[in-house]
């Protein structure tokens, strides 16, 4: 009998962990982190108020810590450790005003130091360098962004704490802290009904892998280059800002040659004996290989054979001029 008793002692403890801890109280509002890195607005939560904490706009592989700024009431600091900020993630249901009870895991908990203010630096990723000050209190757990939301409150943790402390109002704010990188999302447009051909792209002269789109990048001025056998080659630079994702945008031209026309007003142009209506400075697309040039100008008359290479362009002018010299 005793052994049955145990083992429905487990079960029951097992379930009750499963279910994880309740966490009830007013919701007081949410602190939504931002891609830029600073604090976010302000919120004010009384003791047992519970607050959401969540990524906004952020990317989270760009995230290395959050940070949450907790101004402390006088009538609090007069009551010397005598408080927490309990930290909850795995949160269910969503956060929300309608909402005053969850089910989620505790994470961690900080006692609330004598401070006028004090910040309190949940790591992200590990290994990573943080600001330190004397008003810094770092955690040890690691909080993922899958973790996110979370849920906070402040209790008590003390007997004997009057009645009148209910009404204090703590703010709080909350930023997050993020790597001294960005990153660039590479999307390609390629030429209406082509199949897709063969290219390489360089950054900063390195070789980067194709199907990675969104790069990881140092925080400054980059060059980017894609040389193909099939495209047109293209340069161009870029900025990467920290925390931020920069995406660029490159349309795809097809290698076909590209003949462009310079000729005086009222002449008149053959190609392969086609006429071609091509204004001064315009360009059009040729096909490879060797083709007939004919330039017509009232009774004058001018043509040439030419050569055209795949992926190059060419000028073709014609050049008429009156020339004065010295009669020897």
């Amino acid at each position: 009998m005793k052994k049955i008793v145990i083992g429905l002692i487990i079960l029951f403890i097992s379930i009750a962990s499963a279910w994880g801890d309740t966490i009830r109280g007013p919701y007081g509002g949410t602190i939504e982190l931002n891609e830029s890195g600073t604090f976010s607005q302000e919120i004010r939560l009384k003791l047992e108020d519970v607050a959401a904490v969540q990524l906004g706009n952020v990317q989270p592989e760009l995230v290395k810590a959050i940070e949450l700024e907790v101004k402390i009431p006088n009538a609090v600091r007069k009551y010397r450790d005598s408080f927490a900020l309990f930290f909850y993630r795995n949160i269910h249901p969503k956060p929300g005003k309608d909402t005053t009870s969850y089910r989620g895991e505790q994470a961690a908990f900080e006692i609330i130091p004598y401070r006028n203010r004090v910040y309190f630096q949940l790591p992200v990723k590990t290994n990573v360098s943080l600001p330190v000050s004397p008003d810094t209190v770092g955690l040890s757990k690691l909080f993922r962004p899958d973790h996110l939301p979370l849920i906070i409150t402040i209790l008590p943790v003390m007997k004997g704490i009057p009645s009148f402390i209910a009404s204090s109002e703590f703010r709080i704010r909350g930023r997050a802290l993020l790597e001294e990188s960005g990153r660039l999302e590479i999307k390609l447009s390629y030429p209406e009904e082509e199949s897709h051909g063969s290219f390489t792209i360089f950054i900063d002269g390195k070789l980067i892998d194709i199907e990675e789109r969104i790069i990881p990048l140092a925080v400054g001025i980059h060059s980017l280059s894609l040389t193909s056998d099939v495209y047109r080659p293209a340069v161009m630079n870029f900025g990467i800002e920290t925390g931020k994702e920069t995406v660029l945008d490159i349309s795809l031209e097809k290698q076909v040659p590209r003949i462009f026309m310079e000729k005086p007003e009222g002449t008149i142009v053959f190609i392969d004996g086609e006429k071609i209506d091509l204004p001064s400075g315009a360009g059009m697309e040729i096909s490879e290989g060797e083709h007939t040039v004919l330039f017509k100008l009232g009774d004058y008359s001018l043509s040439k054979k030419v050569y055209i290479e795949r992926g190059k362009d060419y000028d073709i002018s014609l050049f008429m001029d009156i020339i004065v010299r010295d009669k020897e």
